[in-house]
């Protein structure tokens, strides 16, 4: 749907509160709702889609819309990043020719017109303190609304803005439909669950009503399994490890296999006729048993009976025999794990990429590169070599701003053989007519990956985000990537390239933010 304008302001803050900007925002919403003109404001239009859908309803918006208008009450608000965004790739529209008549207007509160970001500082301007800034803003749209339809008369204008109030009105309209129509088809939903529940109800009380049969039932299937534990336990345990030895006393020997072999202490145990296992041997003048191992026996005594003819007393032997030995069991050792090599680093050379060998991976501590492409490193202020953790909180954090026409080699972080990229070789990257350039993520790291189009090299910016120029706070880790370029932009900027999911550009920035570093071969 195509809107006359788009209203562009930081919501909320860190903490989730709604910023000064936000209702500075819906008051201008309303101002210009009311005068006719069909304003896009996040607010209100992302109640109806959702916000799953954000980054792509906003673009749409942004093609959509003829103005502008950048609200915030500080730089740091204006330079946020869905902010900073929305203005400046509208910027980019109009200086390509794609939006040859919109035009970008600013509303401010609590700042100088001075303290605005530099692109935003030639643009029209008014301050949202003074009584008459909104009429005056609206004045201005007016006008710009006149020379695009070839100069109409006012009455010509505000017919066309009646116009397209009705056209908002019946919009809303239909909206508003849309709303009672889901209400209702929610309440049919809930009647229906309501309806299913007492269903539910109904079954679980006729269970409950049977449930006492159920308990019956249950009760007859345990006395009939207690009934079967007693009826096996009733039944003979067959012996087993015992020697028996019978002769003419029926003496049964049992010795303990735990002992030492000279050390034995023989068991003895009278059997009764009724408990004894009886054996009949054949007649002979020598008669031998020989005991039975058990299984867990090592070592079985095997006793001789020998009767001796004159007073027929009985002679006892007793011998010991192994059991055979245990095999043994050769347990090949495992082998060691592989040790899994490091991911191999080619800063060395480098990747060409449009002309440019730039180093895979990102500048870590002063001299060094971080591990893997996909490794943070360090962030670094413009012209200085102190290193800063892209990770946590910082202290004395500097922010004054420095000094120097362009990166001076004695600040330069890179290692040896390399250097700070200037404006132009970030530029090389951009050139979609060599290089594609994708936001992806490698190995769970999110950030962009440049391709040269004639070789299919390619290289990994990781997004490591930023930290801020005042007070050093990590910001939008994960989701923006900002490199440092050697060239000055002004005494207090410098260019960058700057990247999100949606696009990416090279653009000043404050000397003092804190960036990454990925170097070229000297």
């Amino acid at each position: 749907m195509e809107h006359d304008v788009f209203i562009s302001f930081k919501n909320s803050d860190e903490s989730g509160r709604k910023t000064i900007d936000s209702e500075i925002a819906k008051k201008l919403y309303d101002f210009l709702t009311k005068k006719g003109l069909r304003v896009f404001f996040s607010d209100v239009e992302l109640e109806f889609i959702g916000k799953a859908q954000y980054s792509r309803v906003i673009d749409e918006a942004l093609d959509a819309s003829r103005f502008l208008i950048a609200v915030g009450s500080s730089y740091k608000n204006l330079d946020s990043e869905w902010v900073y965004y929305e203005w400046n790739s509208f910027l980019n529209d109009i200086r390509s020719g794609r939006k040859p008549n919109a035009e970008v207007f600013v509303l401010f509160s609590g700042m100088k017109v001075t303290e605005l970001p530099r692109a935003l500082r030639q643009q029209q301007a008014f301050n949202a303190d003074e009584k008459d800034s909104y009429e005056r803003l609206y004045g201005f749209i007016k006008n710009a609304l006149g020379k695009r339809d070839g100069g109409k008369t006012n009455s010509s204008i505000d017919d066309v803005l009646a116009k397209k109030a009705k056209e908002e009105q019946e919009r809303l309209e239909q909206e508003k439909r849309k709303r009672e129509e889901a209400e209702r088809l929610e309440k049919l939903k809930k009647e229906r669950e309501e309806r299913n529940r007492l269903k539910r109800e109904k079954i679980f009380q006729e269970i409950k009503k049977y449930s006492k049969y159920l308990w019956y039932i249950l009760g007859g299937i345990v006395v009939i399994g207690l009934i079967i534990l007693a009826i096996n336990k009733c039944k003979p345990e067959s012996q087993s490890g015992i020697n028996i030895v019978i002769n003419e006393d029926t003496v049964i020997s049992k010795f303990d296999n735990n002992v030492d072999t000279n050390e034995q202490e023989q068991k003895t145990i009278i059997l009764t006729q009724e408990e004894q296992e009886v054996s009949t041997l054949p007649t002979s003048q020598k008669q031998e048993t020989t005991t039975i191992p058990t299984p867990k026996e090592k070592e079985v005594p095997i006793v001789s009976t020998t009767p001796t003819p004159k007073n027929n007393t009985t002679k006892t032997e007793t011998t010991t025999l192994s059991t055979p030995q245990k095999q043994e069991t050769a347990i090949n050792p495992t082998p060691k794990e592989q040790e899994t090599p490091k991911t191999p680093t080619t800063n060395a050379k480098g990747v060409l990429i449009n002309g440019v060998r730039w180093a895979t991976s990102n500048v870590d501590a002063p001299g060094t590169f971080a591990p893997t492409p996909e490794s943070a490193g360090k962030f670094y202020q413009w012209n200085r070599k102190k290193a800063w953790a892209t990770t946590g909180n910082v202290s004395d954090w500097d922010k004054s701003t420095p000094s120097g026409s362009t990166w001076e080699k004695v600040n330069d972080p890179s290692p040896q053989g390399w250097r700070i990229p200037t404006k132009t070789e970030l530029q090389s990257l951009l050139d979609t007519t060599k290089v594609t350039n994708e936001w992806t993520t490698q190995n769970g790291v999110t950030g962009r990956k440049f391709t040269d189009k004639s070789t299919g090299t390619s290289v990994f910016f990781p997004a490591a985000g930023y930290r801020y120029s005042e007070d050093s706070t990590l910001y939008y880790a994960g989701a923006n990537g900002r490199y440092w370029s050697s060239t000055d932009y002004f005494s207090s900027n410098a260019y960058c390239m700057y990247f999100i999911s949606g696009n990416a550009y090279v653009d000043s920035y404050l000397r003092t933010y804190g960036f990454s570093v990925r170097s070229v071969a000297e």
